[in-house]
Order: C-alpha cells, then structure tokens, then sequence
C-alpha cells in the first residue's frame, strides 16, 4: 500500500474516534447509573409531623424541638459523575443542615435498604433510606454533637446537638 493509499483510510480512523467521544459535562448522559441516583429530585417536608427531634440540653433534660421550625424545608439532591451535590431551602437552621455540600455516596450503597453516607462540609455521618410505596418518600437520619461545627459564610457556627429524623417525600415532576 503506497503512502497516498493510507492517507483516506487514516483520515476516516481520526474523525470516528472524534465523533464517537462524547462530552464530559459532570452528568453521565442517561447512560450509566451514577452513585445516589434513587434519591435523586427535590424532596420536602410534608408536614410538620413528619419531623422528630429529640433533643438533650446542656443540662441533661430531654426535650424536642418545634416541628414547625422544619416547615418549608426541602433539599435537592443531584448526583454527578464524581459527587452527590445537595442544595437546601426553607427554615432549618444551617446548624442543623448546611445549606449546600456534598454526600460521600458509594455506588453500593442501597438505599432501599438504608445507607450510611458522610454529609459535607461538616462530616456528619447520615442514614438515608428510600420506600417507594403510593408516594415516595426518604428517611434521613442524623445526630449533631455539641462539638461539631458547621461552616456558615467565612466563620463556623456550633451545631445544636441532637438527633434528627425526617421524612420527605419527593416533588412530583409534570
């Protein structure tokens, strides 16, 4: 085969490699099943008895906090390639839940089941489990220490300490 002879066959070698890439935007394109994409969507509080907080003082007396400190509460959970990126909305103190971060979700957790995964920034440890009965819904579970702190703008804010169980269920796309 002379030198021109290749020259066609070399071309057609480099532009179907070059079409057959395709873009790396940080989602997967609907091709592979990325880590947390069961709990992917917008999830709420549906009311405020979906809400349990059991809260010890510094004083050692058990108490629960106002559910309807938790109204309008809603986090948006977008798994990506390398992450699980969440958002936060309503009323929730960010010493409770920071407004934003990431889950460290790995691609075996089952969420049907329950998972444990770590919440960034503030490294809480965080059970989710989803049930998809009539409605979807997940559990999130969760502790705050008196010790634990959680970014807020340039400075930390203490965490107010307890245990935190609430149920959301997930927005309805049209």
């Amino acid at each position: 085969m002379t030198q021109l002879s290749k020259l066609p066959l070399l071309l057609l070698l480099t532009l179907g490699s070059t079409w057959g890439c395709k873009e790396n935007n940080g989602t997967n394109g609907g091709d592979e099943v990325v880590a947390g994409q069961e709990i992917a969507g917008i999830w709420f509080i549906r009311d405020t008895t979906d809400v349990v907080v059991n809260l010890t003082t510094p004083e050692g007396v058990e108490k629960q906090v106002k559910a309807g400190d938790f109204a309008g509460f809603r986090i948006t959970i977008t798994p990506r390639l390398s992450e699980v990126a969440y958002t936060t909305q309503g009323t929730i103190s960010p010493a409770i839940f920071p407004p934003q971060g990431t889950l460290v979700v790995e691609e075996s957790d089952d969420f049907l089941v329950g998972a444990q995964v770590i919440r960034q920034p503030d490294l809480v440890p965080m059970d989710i489990q989803l049930f998809e009965a009539d409605t979807a819904y997940i559990e999130i579970g969760f502790s705050v220490g008196g010790d634990s702190s959680i970014p807020a703008g340039n400075s930390r804010v203490s965490g107010i300490s307890g245990g935190y169980q609430l149920t959301l269920i997930k927005q309805q796309t049209q």
